[in-house]
């Protein structure tokens, strides 16, 4: 061997003791705190507020029983509340329904939708309706929706289980960010 190649060869002995020892570096420098705190501190530490788990043979000769979380075992579980309380907190909570009603905004808009009005011969129950709905509500990869005029409110809303309805329209979105209505959607 020449020397180039024996020098060669020390260099990289070098460099790859070196890639080594710094792995082992970052190795050590990435350990957790927490796991050299708990290594620092002795088992016969008095002061040390950690639990030291069991070994097999501190339990030896014991029999382990699994207990199971029962709702009467918590404390205070048997004081009865005050049922003026209980009325009070009630009152605060009851609202008027019809002053704070979210404003319900219809699922189909004529200016990103084709809405087709479906003729009734009579009023259709919200359940069968769902019933008869297809469960992925796309067609194709557009969104599907259909609305219901409720007989009760009298306003276009989504289909829901214990309405009755007289007139369906049924809309598909021109539109998406996949693309246009295409003719085989």
């Amino acid at each position: 061997m020449s020397t180039l190649q024996i020098s060669l060869a020390i260099i990289g002995g070098l460099v790859l003791a070196g890639v080594v020892a710094y792995n082992a570096w970052v190795t050590r420098k990435s350990v957790p705190r927490l796991a050299r705190e708990r290594s620092a501190h002795s088992p016969d530490d008095a002061t040390s507020d950690e639990t030291v788990p069991y070994s097999p043979e501190d339990l030896t000769g014991h029999e382990i029983q699994r207990i199971d979380p029962v709702l009467g075992d918590m404390p205070g579980a048997s004081v009865q509340p005050d049922p003026a309380a209980i009325a009070a907190a009630a009152a605060a909570v009851s609202v008027n329904p019809l002053l704070h009603q979210p404003e319900r905004k219809p699922s189909l808009d004529a200016l990103i939708d084709v809405i087709t009005p479906l003729v009734l011969d009579h009023e259709v129950s919200g359940d069968a309706l769902l019933a008869a709905l297809p469960g992925t509500r796309r067609v194709g990869s557009k969104p599907f929706a259909v609305e219901g005029l409720c007989e009760a409110t009298g306003e276009w809303e989504t289909p829901r289980l214990g309405q009755r309805y007289r007139a369906l329209q049924a809309g598909v979105q021109l539109a998406n960010r996949a693309g246009a209505l295409n003719d085989i959607e």
